[in-house]
C-alpha cells in the first residue's frame, strides 16, 4: 500500500502551491477529455473541511475535483467507470484517495467504505495524488491503453472496488 501523504497542518495559507502542480494538471487536462466530465477545479487555499486544524489537500496543489453532471438529480454512471479507472490504476497514476457518490477509497486501506462527510460527492469526484504524482514523477498517461469506459466495460472487478461500500 501507498501510505497516505497528509497536507500539513493550516497555517493560514503561507505553505499553499498557489496552483495545481504540473502532475495534478495533466492528469486534470487529461480527465477533462472524457465523456461525462464537464470540467475539473480543484485549486483553492483553504483549511480542510473535515479538519479544521489542517490545510486542504487542494491547497498543495495535488487535489482536483472532476465535475460530472447529475442526471435527473442522480449521480452519472459516468462518475462511477472514472472513479473506478482511478482506484484501479492507483499505483500507476500516483493517486491516494478518491471520494465519489458517498464512498471514500484510499492507497493505503486499499479498500472503499461508506463516506460520510461534508460532501456527499454525488456530482463530482475528488481525488488526491502522492507528491511524486502531483510534481510529475509518476507521469504515465502516455502509456495508458485502459480508458475508464473500457474498464468499466470489462465489468466486474474494477466496479466491485467502489460498488461493494456502496451497497453497505
Amino acid at each position: 500500500p501507498v501510505p497516505y501523504e497528509g497536507p500539513g497542518p493550516w497555517d493560514g495559507g503561507a505553505h499553499c502551491a498557489g496552483s495545481r502542480l504540473p502532475g495534478t494538471a495533466r492528469l486534470a487536462a487529461f480527465l477533462e477529455t472524457l465523456p461525462g466530465v464537464e470540467s475539473t477545479g480543484g485549486y483553492t487555499c483553504r483549511r480542510n473541511t473535515a479538519n479544521q486544524s489542517e490545510m486542504s489537500v487542494h491547497g498543495t496543489g495535488r487535489a482536483i475535483d472532476v465535475l460530472i453532471p447529475k442526471i435527473n438529480g442522480a449521480a452519472n454512471p459516468a462518475g462511477d467507470a472514472i472513479a473506478n479507472w482511478l482506484v484501479a490504476n492507483a499505483n500507476l497514476l500516483g493517486v491516494q484517495l478518491v471520494i465519489w457518490d458517498r464512498v471514500i477509497w484510499n492507497s493505503e486501506r486499499r479498500t472503499a467504505r461508506p463516506y460520510t462527510g461534508p460532501s456527499s460527492h454525488t456530482d463530482h469526484i475528488h481525488l488526491e495524488l502522492t507528491n511524486a504524482a502531483a510534481n510529475g514523477a509518476m507521469d504515465a498517461l502516455p502509456a495508458f491503453g485502459v480508458t475508464p469506459e473500457e474498464t468499466s466495460a470489462r465489468g466486474g472487478v474494477v466496479l466491485l472496488l467502489l460498488g461493494a461500500a456502496a451497497a453497505t
